[in-house]
């Protein structure tokens, strides 16, 4: 299971799920460790113009057969169900002039493997 929050600035989003995680907009004021990955992810329409975003936070092991339900109305706790995920780690933010190479760079090892990316990422 994850915690998300729709983005309207990472910084926002990341502080709401801070919170949540740390017991602060919890209903049970219960502290959980940070467990990696973080998620960003964006829609996009047919020009690759951002949609809609959000950012998740998986939660830790021991809290997934229930988690702490959310006080804050922007935080949610999801199940999604299992998927492969494909990611390329490096520094940086969407707005960064790097991040198309980054992408590419992803788009080009997924291809590699047979993989066909969603068109419009």
């Amino acid at each position: 299971q994850w915690y998300q929050r729709r983005v309207r600035g990472l910084r926002e989003a990341y502080i709401r799920l801070h919170r949540y995680r740390s017991g602060v907009n919890n209903e049970r004021g219960q502290k959980m460790g940070f467990v990696m990955p973080v998620i960003k992810r964006w829609w996009l329409d047919e020009n690759s113009k951002v949609v809609r975003a959000t950012m998740s936070f998986y939660i830790p092991a021991e809290f997934q057969s229930n988690p702490p339900k959310s006080t804050d109305k922007e935080v949610r706790v999801e199940e999604w169900r299992d998927a492969r995920i494909y990611s390329r780690a490096y520094g940086g933010y969407r707005e960064d002039p790097k991040f198309q190479e980054q992408f590419d760079l992803l788009k080009t090892a997924l291809e590699k493997e047979g993989i066909t990316p969603y068109p419009h990422m």
